[in-house]
C-alpha cells in the first residue's frame, strides 16, 4: 500500500491552507469592500444633507438679517424675489406678485426689483390668480401652456400669515428635479413664512407711524391757528421748499423728510405765549428773544419721537443763516443742514409775502429781489439763484402739488410711509 497521501479536492492550499478557507477569506473581504462602499455613500448622503441645511439656514438667517433691519414693505418683498432665485440657481425666474385688497395684481418684483412694465406669462398671471382664490397650503404647479416651448415648470407658491395673503411667489425653472423637490419647496415655504411676518409688522409699522405723524402735524397746525394772521403758513412753506429742493435735485428720501420738517419747523411755537405770539405790532426785544426759542424748543419737542427725528435739523436750524448771525446756535454756510437752508429760504419768502397786523404783504417782485439782496449773508446763494429763477405761477403750483398730496393720504389712497418720511434705512445709515 502507497504511504503517500491521496490527491483529494480539500489538498492543502498554498502554505498549507485550504481553500475553503482562502474563498471565505475573499467572501470576508469582499462583504468588508461592500460595507465600506455603503458607509462612503452614506457618509456622502450625510454631508450632502448637513451642507443643504447649512444653505437653508443661511438663507433664512440672511432674511432674518434683512428683515430685523427696519425694512419697508418693497424692501422686503425685493429682497424675498432675489432669496428665491439664489434658491432656484442662475437660470430661475422669479416673480414676486402683491395682491390688492380686491385681489387684483397691484406691484410686481423680480429678483432685480420692482417692475412696472413687463409681459408677464400667461402661467404666471393664472398661478397668481388661482393663489389668491383658492390660498392653498400647498406649492401649485403647471407646465408650459405651449407643448413646443422647453420642458420647465412653474411654480406658485403663497406667502400668507394666518390673517392674510400677502403675496404669492412664482418661479419657474428648466431643472425640473429640482424645483419640484421637497427641500427646495420647503426652504422656500419657510422664508415665505418669515417673509409674510415681517410685512404684516411692517405694515403694522407705517399705521403707527403715519398715527403719530398725523397727530403731530395736527399739533402744528392747532399751534399755527393760534395766530389768526399766520393762516396756511406752514403749508406754503413746505411746498415753497419742496419747489426749492426738487430745483435741487435732492432725492425722495431728502423730500419726504423735508415734507415733515416744512410742516413742523414752527412747532415750538406752543411754547410762546399767547400776548406775544398774537401781538399786532412789531416784537420788542425781550419779545422777538422769546420768539426765538421756538426753533430750540420745537426740537426738544420732536427729537424723542423716533418716527419724526430725521426732521429735525429743519426744525431746529430753519432761522440760522448763511453768514452765521442766525440762531439758536450761530451755524454759519454748509454747517447748516441743506434742508434747513432750503426751509430758510422758503419760510422767509412767505413771511415777506403775508399780510401782517402792521404791513401789508409785499409783492411777489419785490420778495424775490429782497432774497437776491440778501444772497451770501442770510441765505446760501446757490439755493437763492435758484429759487429766484422761473415763474410766479410756480408758487401756486407748489401749494397744489402739496394739497393734492394731502389729499390723497386724508383720502385713504395706498402710500407707503417712504412717500411720507422715509424710516426704513438700516439703522446705521439713518
Amino acid at each position: 500500500m502507497s504511504a503517500h497521501p491521496s490527491h483529494s479536492t480539500n489538498r492543502a492550499g498554498i502554505g498549507g491552507v485550504s481553500q475553503g478557507t482562502v474563498d471565505a477569506t475573499v467572501a470576508i473581504v469582499d462583504e468588508l469592500a461592500r460595507r465600506l462602499e455603503q458607509m462612503e455613500a452614506d457618509q456622502v448622503d450625510l454631508i450632502q444633507s448637513n451642507l443643504q441645511h447649512l444653505r437653508e439656514l443661511a438663507v433664512l438667517n440672511r432674511m432674518a438679517d434683512s428683515l430685523n433691519a427696519e425694512r419697508g414693505f418693497e424692501h422686503i418683498l425685493r429682497d424675498a424675489a432675489r432669496e428665491a432665485r439664489d434658491i432656484l440657481g442662475s437660470e430661475g425666474a422669479v416673480w414676486m406678485m402683491e395682491p390688492d385688497r380686491d385681489g387684483q395684481l397691484r406691484r410686481l418684483f423680480t429678483a432685480d426689483g420692482e417692475m412696472t412694465d413687463i409681459n408677464i406669462p400667461a402661467e404666471v398671471g393664472d398661478l397668481f390668480e388661482r393663489v389668491v382664490r383658492e390660498q392653498p397650503d400647498s406649492p401649485l404647479s403647471m407646465p408650459h401652456y405651449n407643448p413646443e416651448d422647453d420642458d420647465g415648470l412653474y411654480l406658485a407658491l403663497p406667502a400668507a400669515t394666518h390673517r392674510h395673503l400677502v403675496a404669492v411667489l412664482v418661479v419657474h425653472s428648466k431643472d425640473i428635479a429640482r424645483l419640484t423637490d421637497s427641500q427646495y419647496t420647503r426652504l422656500l415655504q419657510s422664508m415665505l413664512r418669515q417673509m409674510a411676518v415681517a410685512c404684516e409688522n411692517a405694515r403694522l409699522f407705517d399705521v403707527l407711524s403715519e398715527m403719530v405723524i398725523d397727530v403731530v402735524v395736527a399739533m402744528a397746525l392747532a399751534v399755527e391757528s393760534r395766530d389768526p394772521y399766520t393762516g396756511g403758513h406752514v403749508e406754503r412753506v413746505t411746498a415753497y421748499a419742496l419747489m426749492l429742493a426738487g430745483a435741487c435735485h435732492i432725492n425722495d428720501q431728502q423730500l419726504s423728510v423735508l415734507r415733515i420738517g416744512g410742516l413742523l419747523h414752527d412747532i415750538g411755537k406752543i411754547a410762546v405765549p399767547d400776548a406775544i405770539l398774537r401781538k399786532p405790532g412789531k416784537l420788542d426785544p425781550e419779545e422777538f428773544r422769546i420768539m426765538q426759542t421756538h426753533a430750540a424748543v420745537g426740537h426738544q419737542i420732536v427729537s424723542p419721537i423716533p418716527q419724526l427725528a430725521p426732521a429735525t435739523p429743519v426744525i431746529r436750524w430753519h432761522h440760522e443763516r448763511f453768514d452765521g448771525r442766525g440762531y439758536p446756535d450761530g451755524l454759519k454756510g454748509y454747517d447748516i443742514p441743506l434742508l434747513a437752508r432750503v426751509t430758510a429760504v422758503a419760510d422767509t419768502f412767505d413771511a415777506m409775502t403775508s399780510d401782517r397786523p402792521y404791513r401789508k404783504g409785499m409783492p411777489v417782485e419785490t420778495a424775490l429781489a429782497e432774497i437776491q439782496r440778501c444772497s451770501g449773508t442770510q441765505f446760501d446763494p446757490e439755493l437763492a439763484e435758484l429759487f429766484l429763477k422761473g415763474g410766479d405761477d410756480r408758487f401756486a403750483a407748489a401749494i397744489t402739488d402739496l394739497q393734492h398730496w394731502r389729499r390723497r393720504k386724508r383720502d385713504g389712497a395706498h402710500m407707503g410711509l417712504a412717500e411720507f418720511l422715509d424710516l426704513h434705512l438700516p439703522k446705521a445709515l439713518s
